[in-house]
Formats: C-alpha cells, structure tokens, sequence
C-alpha cells in the first residue's frame, strides 16, 4: 500500500526529519524520529512536530553535553 502524500507543517516537518534524522540516530539514547505531534504533561496538544524517540527520557543533569539534542 503506498504511503500517504503529506501536506502542509506535516510535509514541512517531514523534510526536516530527512535532513536530520541520521544525525539525530546518532545519540546513544535515540531509538527512532517521527512526525507527530507535541505531547505536554502526557497531554497531545495537535502541535505538529518531530518527534524523538528514546529508549529511556532521562533528566537533563544526568545527559552529557554531547548527549542533549539542541534546538535548532
């Protein structure tokens, strides 16, 4: 079955996750990246996003500098 054709902020975040995904494999942490959408307190606000995808979340001070995704 063929995918899907995306559209809009979806189609958008979906050539970011093009761009950056291998990088984004990289982290020891990081199991996958995906388009979704933003989740707050386990709430799903419908803000469209990447998603990262981790074995475990870890707080902030327990992750090197190397192992924290920056923003960009």
């Amino acid at each position: 079955m063929p995918e899907p054709e995306l559209e809009g902020i979806y189609k958008d975040i979906a050539d970011v996750q093009q761009q950056e995904q291998d990088e984004l494999l990289d982290h020891w942490n990081v199991q996958g990246v995906a388009v979704g959408h933003k989740v707050t307190k386990n709430i799903d606000t419908q803000e469209p996003c990447l998603t990262i995808l981790v074995s475990q979340k870890l707080p902030a001070e327990l992750l090197g500098p190397d192992d924290k995704i920056k923003p960009k």
